[in-house]
């Protein structure tokens, strides 16, 4: 499937810049004090003899009052925590950024980024150098930057994080050639359970005859997934998306059904720039571009899964037109896919992930070409980055953002 792709862009690490405001109250209560009423004494009474004769008066004894009570100070009421206020997320409309120039940061200049993924309350860029090979980075705050222990590489790249098995899983491939010259790639999956440290994962299930590339792994309802693309034949050069299922991120089992589909599927253009590619809720998406047999073109590919080992590709009438996506992320109501349709940004959008269709603005169809390479979440809005080429020699970097998935300003 041979495609003119653009002039690669680098992107450097950039920050986003928040203020939080939290508000502390306090709450309490006064000691207090209670005094019962002292009684009176009774005023005494005297009674006439049957006879007519005054006896002499008898007193009624006197009552004793009851002892006053000692006024005792009550505990004052414990006061009740007033919660500390959760910072809300930036609006995307307010979005600031800064740019960090290398090496000032701790992040070499002769390293590339290839990704930026945030695990746990830590940030981690993976990255690669020219004839070495593979590195990762880790930060606290998106602004210092520590090198971790990367040995274990192999000057392999890994592009993909996520949490979980024994804390973190990275993947990325293994450029492997065969007599004939053909790639014969194998994925890789590292583990780690600090992010210093990694340890190479062995799997059959990740090797084998033909080809095997692994550019995302996320966590699912459903257990740690990783995807990508490959060919089982050489002979037939019949590529399809590949999805491999894990519980520990130690043991992997390629999944296949509904997969293996006619045509070309495959993730993403420019294999050394990760993608996102896939997002989760109940149901999984992963998307892509396809050639169908016949179609003179590119087109978007989508496949739905809604456990993870069954797949089938979405519908819709936004499908069937030119252009490729790259990149897709979801918040509790829509998932949002984007790419380019060969000139325009592309942004498709869904509430199920099965019937899709196109956002058409004024900002996604500016002068020249405009290309969404990756979309992450940002609050309950969207945050997309790519690159405008207004003419047909530079092109400049781009960001693009949205309160909903469906209105975006650039």
């Amino acid at each position: 499937m041979a495609v003119a792709a653009p002039a690669r862009l680098r992107f450097f690490v950039v920050v986003l810049s928040t203020v939080v405001i939290l508000t502390l109250g306090c709450g309490g209560g006064d000691d207090g004090a209670v005094t019962d009423p002292t009684a009176s004494p009774a005023t005494p009474t005297s009674t006439t003899s049957p006879d007519g004769a005054s006896p002499a008066p008898t007193s009624t004894p006197e009552t004793v009052p009851d002892p006053t009570p000692t006024a005792t100070s009550q505990p004052a009421p414990t006061p009740e925590p007033t919660p500390t206020a959760t910072p809300e997320p930036v609006p995307v409309d307010e979005l600031a950024w800064e740019w960090l120039p290398s090496p000032a940061n701790g992040i070499p200049l002769d390293v590339g980024i290839t990704g930026l993924f945030r695990v746990d309350d830590r940030l981690l860029a993976t990255g690669e150098i020219e004839n070495f090979g593979g590195v990762m980075f880790l930060s606290d705050d998106g602004i210092t930057w520590e090198r971790t222990t990367d040995t274990t590489f192999g000057g392999h790249s890994p592009v993909a994080v996520a949490s979980g098995g024994p804390g973190l899983v990275a993947v990325g491939t293994e450029i492997l050639l065969d007599a004939n010259g053909d790639q014969v790639n194998d994925a890789i999956v590292w583990v780690s359970a600090d992010g210093r440290d990694w340890e190479r994962v062995t799997d059959p299930d990740l090797t084998g005859p033909g080809r095997q590339e692994a550019f995302n792994v996320i966590a699912t309802p459903y257990g740690l997934m990783g995807s990508g693309w490959g060919m089982d034949d050489f002979s037939i050069r019949d590529e399809d998306f590949m999805v491999w299922l894990s519980t520990d991120g130690r043991d992997w089992e390629r999944v296949t059904t509904g997969l293996q589909a006619a045509g070309q599927q495959r993730v993403g253009l420019d294999p050394e720039i990760n993608r996102h590619s896939i997002a989760a809720r109940d149901t999984i998406v992963i998307v892509g571009l396809q050639q169908l047999p016949g179609a003179p073109n590119l087109s978007p590919a989508i496949w739905v899964s809604n456990d993870g080992a069954t797949w089938e590709p979405a519908t819709g009438a936004p499908l069937s037109e030119q252009g490729e996506l790259n990149s897709i992320s979801a918040n509790d109501n829509l998932f949002v896919a984007v790419g380019s349709d060969g000139k325009d940004a592309l942004v498709l959008v869904s509430s199920d992930g099965r019937t899709w269709e196109r956002v058409a603005q004024d900002s996604l169809d500016a002068r020249g070409t405009q290309r969404m390479s990756g979309i992450e979440r940002s609050g309950e809005g969207f945050v997309a980055v790519g690159y405008t080429q207004p003419t047909n020699e530079q092109a400049f970097p781009a960001v693009w953002h949205s309160p909903d998935g469906r209105r975006w300003e650039s």
